[in-house]
């Protein structure tokens, strides 16, 4: 069986950027990818991991789904 591997891209000790990469051998899972809206200021994003094989939202709520076109806009094809 394999090891898995949980990280936080962001999301912790706050509200917004929720990503957490989960990987299991050579297969990555991105859980979430949202962003962090700041009043008057310009939003904040999780840093964009290498690759993913597939991403899981929990709901489409901005602070969990927001940041999914940037890694569009990066050249990751988001399956």
């Amino acid at each position: 069986m394999a090891k898995v591997s949980v990280t936080c891209l962001g999301g912790t000790r706050e509200v917004g950027k929720s990503a957490i990469l989960l990987e299991a051998g050579r297969t990555k899972v991105l859980l979430d990818y949202g962003m962090k809206l700041i009043p008057k200021q310009h939003p904040e994003f999780p840093p964009i991991p290498e690759e993913v094989d597939a991403v899981l939202l929990t709901h489409a709520h901005l602070d969990h789904s927001g940041a999914l076109p940037r890694l569009v806009s990066h050249g990751m094809e988001v399956p």
